[in-house]
């Protein structure tokens, strides 16, 4: 059961050149039926509408069956990303999944009814005292972990002459899985961050710089959130330096560290880690195209199906690595890529 709370009825509003989120008001748009098409060509119609912006003012999702002449059918979603992150994209299609199965819908609500909402705090209150050595505190935590730091920003283009788009997606070999855990039991390592410090050694060799830095997506829910759709996870940029790191094992450890000492502080908001390092010279426009996603939402379903993600979304210059569980407890790679074209 849906209602005005849902994510479905959602809207974006633009006034006075500010963008304005509203949780309700919209009607629930319908899944359409598309024409019958080959596999191949079903493909390429969705790579090609997953590179279509979304016009942000008359919806945000939208949703297709897409027959297959072999046999079958497509389920194309996508959502903008204000109203679901990478954890609802999974709980969303598990849902689907349940629906197919014939397991009874439970109510999806957008937001939990029982979080708070904060009171605003204004003058020299002691709550508004406490709020500012909060800030200091946070300011001192991201200046001192990019102090001295040595990577490739992102480069945001005024003007370009068109886009080179690519993905690529494989399962990750058994025998390299099988290296993979081993390893991380022996080492105490666990899976993601393994192939997040490879991520980052590939990155540093061809930037050729001293450090890595990429973007990882951070949870951020609560337990009673854990079946609720929606957009909670905040992005944390993670650090780490490359230089001087002997062996693959103590890489692993440095990732494992940054990552999580940034999660600490994940509640700082993105916008302003960028404001903050901006302030001090640090940066230049951004930080970084680069981003690492594990999708740990395993599905279930008594019949035959697969689930694919693109995230790539509408970015310039970036690459975003993207690791997702399969049926077979293994899994699989997909990278995302978007490079501007300049003349």
């Amino acid at each position: 059961m849906l209602d005005s709370a849902d994510i479905f009825a959602a809207s974006l509003s633009r006034r006075e050149g500010e963008w304005i989120f509203f949780r309700g008001g919209r009607k629930i748009s319908e899944c359409s039926i598309g024409k019958e098409r080959a596999a191949d060509s079903a493909e390429e119609y969705m790579a090609a509408m997953d590179r279509r912006p979304l016009p942000m003012e008359q919806c945000l999702y939208q949703a297709e069956v897409i027959p297959l002449s072999g046999g079958g059918v497509f389920l194309y979603v996508r959502f903008h990303h204000v109203i679901i992150d990478g954890y609802g994209m999974s709980l969303f299609a598990q849902k689907v999944l349940d629906v197919l199965a014939g397991k009874k819908m439970e109510r999806s609500a957008f937001f939990s009814e029982n979080i708070a909402v904060p009171e605003a705090v204004s003058g020299r209150s002691a709550e508004g005292e406490e709020v500012n050595e909060r800030d200091r505190q946070e300011n001192g935590f991201w200046r001192s972990y990019f102090n001295g730091a040595e990577f490739e920003n992102a480069v945001f283009p005024q003007k370009t002459d068109g886009n080179k788009f690519g993905s690529c997606r494989v399962s990750v070999p058994e025998k390299l899985m099988r290296e993979a855990e081993e390893f991380g039991g022996r080492e105490n390592i666990s899976i993601p961050y393994i192939f997040a410090a490879a991520y980052a050694l590939y990155l540093a060799q061809a930037t050729g710089k001293k450090d890595a830095v990429f973007l990882m997506p951070r949870l951020n829910r609560i337990y009673g959130q854990m079946d609720t759709l929606g957009c909670y996870t905040l992005l944390v940029p993670v650090r780490v330096q490359i230089e001087g790191t002997d062996t693959f094992t103590e890489l692993c450890r440095k990732i494992k560290a940054a990552s999580r000492e940034a999660s600490v502080h994940k509640g700082c908001g993105f916008d302003r880690i960028l404001a903050i390092l901006r302030d001090e010279n640090m940066i230049g426009e951004s930080l970084s195209e680069y981003v690492f996603n594990f999708y740990r939402f395993s599905f279930c379903a008594d019949f035959r199906y697969s689930v694919r993600f693109s995230v790539a979304g509408e970015m310039s210059n970036h690459l975003t690595f993207n690791l997702f569980c399969n049926e077979k407890d293994g899994l699989d790679l997909q990278a995302d890529y978007q490079e501007s074209i300049y003349t």
